[in-house]
């Protein structure tokens, strides 16, 4: 292991020496084997260099970093699986907490239960508790962190249903500021545990996330690819505005990328990729997901009973290292005037779609996202449109 922190002196590098030799986990410095791997996260925008990586095994792990990085007077970043868009999970010249290594789960089914540490990823849960018949909502990528998507609200396909991931927290496990390892849930310490749903950064690093689970069975879902037009953009969002709590769907407005499901001659063309689960009824489903197919001819139909988690091998995972631009919002609505907007910047874009993509991305809310009480969560508090008046996410 190199010594030294970027020049700081031989005392810094005296005390790096004595913190990787109290962690049961691994520290990093820019010299050493892995550390630019370790780095790197989802997006290339944030090509930060941290001073110090410590990637904790144990809780006990992450207060020791804490408190040497209070005492050298790091800025610190925590990363669960690396996905932030935002670089959130990044430090130029700071500590890069990175909790990729923490990834036990103890499902209780009988009481539809489960602690999970940090950085397990959605997938690597999705497919446990999928096992027992059960779930917690994430989103629609599986290689996404629990620590990030829960503490940033977390809207998917089974939102609708069963709120946003957050929703489903029951508790945490949290290395406070000062480096105390604590658990929050309603009774134990509640405000801390209404902070850290939706409150921002700054209260300390989430180890253990304590989830209700749900039940889930076959589900009918996939994709359904459709032309880009007006009628079929307003379509998709007043059907599924007003479709029930069990359907909930993610629409990609895009370009289409030579894709083998496909025909050559669509290539190119601009499309509506509706992704969407339906949690309920298998026959009442296919007659609401009827009422999508109507729209316009289907370019390509993948929608059919599926097990949940095969959702996630729906679409491949984009590579862990891009340039992602991304602009969201929520709003009330979509007028016809903004739809119109969509499609001409679409239009005009002259982006290669086999080395670019430009879209737009809508997420139809409400349901059980409206029903939290706005002071469940401080997330609520931050996001009001999420939950009352929301309809429409656009990214």
């Amino acid at each position: 292991m190199a010594s030294g922190l970027g020049g700081s002196g031989e005392g810094m590098g005296d005390a790096l020496t004595r913190l990787a030799g109290q962690l049961r986990g691994e520290l990093l410095l820019p010299k050493d084997h892995g550390y630019d791997d370790a780095r790197r996260g989802y997006n290339s925008l944030h090509d930060h260099r941290p001073a110090v990586i410590v990637r904790p095994t144990v809780a006990d792990d992450v207060a020791r970093a804490l408190d040497f990085a209070t005492s050298a007077g790091l800025e610190v970043a925590v990363r669960s699986g690396g996905h932030s868009l935002a670089g959130y999970g990044a430090t130029q010249g700071g500590m890069l907490i990175d909790l990729s290594a923490m990834q036990a789960i103890h499902i209780d089914a009988a009481a539809r239960v489960a602690w999970v540490e940090a950085g397990t990823t959605a997938g690597q849960l999705t497919a446990t508790t999928a096992a027992h018949g059960l779930v917690v909502p994430f989103g629609d990528s599986p290689s996404v962190g629990v620590g990030g998507i829960t503490l940033g609200g977390g809207a998917g396909w089974l939102s609708r249903k069963f709120g946003l991931t957050i929703d489903s927290v029951a508790g945490v496990e949290i290395v406070t500021a000062d480096g105390q390892l604590v658990t929050a849930d309603e009774h134990t310490r509640p405000d801390l545990f209404w902070a850290v749903r939706g409150g921002g950064g700054n209260f300390g690093v989430v180890t253990r996330f304590r989830y209700r689970l749900h039940p889930i069975g076959t589900v009918l879902g996939g994709a359904l690819f459709l032309p880009a037009t007006h009628e079929v953009i307003r379509g998709v969002i007043d059907l599924a505005d007003a479709a029930p709590d069990e359907l909930t769907t993610i629409s990609l407005i895009t370009r289409l990328p030579p894709l083998s499901i496909v025909a050559p001659e669509a290539h190119g063309q601009l499309a509506v990729l509706i992704t969407l689960v339906w949690c309920g009824e298998l026959q009442a489903g296919e007659r609401v997901v009827d009422t999508f197919r109507a729209l316009a001819p289907p370019i390509a139909d993948l929608l059919h009973p599926r097990p949940y988690p095969s959702m996630y091998e729906l679409i491949p995972e984009a590579p862990q290292w891009v340039t992602n631009i991304t602009y969201s919002f929520a709003a009330d609505e979509l007028d016809d005037a903004a739809i119109g907007s969509i499609l001409q910047q679409l239009e005009e874009s002259n982006l290669p779609s086999t080395q670019a993509l430009a879209a737009v991305e809508l997420r139809v809310l409400g349901g059980a996202i409206s029903r939290v009480p706005m002071d469940a969560t401080a997330f609520a508090a931050e996001a009001a449109l999420f939950r009352r008046r929301g309809r429409v996410r656009r990214g």
